[in-house]
C-alpha cells in the first residue's frame, strides 16, 4: 500500500482547505478534532480506535471532502480525533466510494468521471 500527501477541500457549515494524507493502507478515513469544531461537524457516536500510541479516543461523524477542482464533494462517514500527523487522513473509506484512481508512481490521483459531473452525496 501507499501514500500521497494533497491540499484537500473539506465541507461542513462552511468549507476549509486541508493538508490530507491520502493511505491507500488504511480503511477509515480520521480527521483532527479543531478542523472538525470549526466546520461544525456533527459529534456522533463515540469510539475507539488504536494508532501506534495505543487506545485511542474519538467520535464519528460526517464531511464531504473533494479532492481535486471538480468542487465534486462525496459525504463520508470519518473519525474524528484530537490529534494525528496530518490534520486529515483519507483511508479506503473514501477512496473506494469515490472511485479513485491513485497512481503512486506519478503522485497522481483522479476521482472518476461519474462524480465530476454532477454532485453526489450520501
Amino acid at each position: 500500500m501507499g501514500e500521497i500527501r494533497r491540499k484537500v477541500t473539506l465541507w461542513g457549515r462552511g468549507r476549509k482547505r486541508v493538508r490530507a494524507l491520502i493511505d491507500t493502507g488504511s480503511s477509515t478515513s480520521y480527521l483532527i478534532e479543531s478542523i472538525a469544531k470549526q466546520l461544525y461537524l456533527p459529534k456522533g457516536k463515540p469510539v475507539i480506535v488504536y494508532d501506534d500510541s495505543g487506545k485511542v479516543k474519538g467520535y464519528k461523524s460526517y464531511a464531504g471532502i473533494s479532492l481535486d477542482k471538480s468542487g465534486v464533494a462525496i459525504s463520508i462517514e470519518l473519525i474524528v480525533v484530537k490529534k494525528q500527523s496530518f490534520p486529515l487522513l483519507i483511508g479506503q473509506d473514501f477512496l473506494q466510494r469515490a472511485d479513485v484512481a491513485v497512481d503512486f508512481v506519478h503522485d497522481k490521483i483522479q476521482v472518476a468521471k461519474k462524480f465530476r459531473r454532477k454532485k453526489y452525496y450520501r
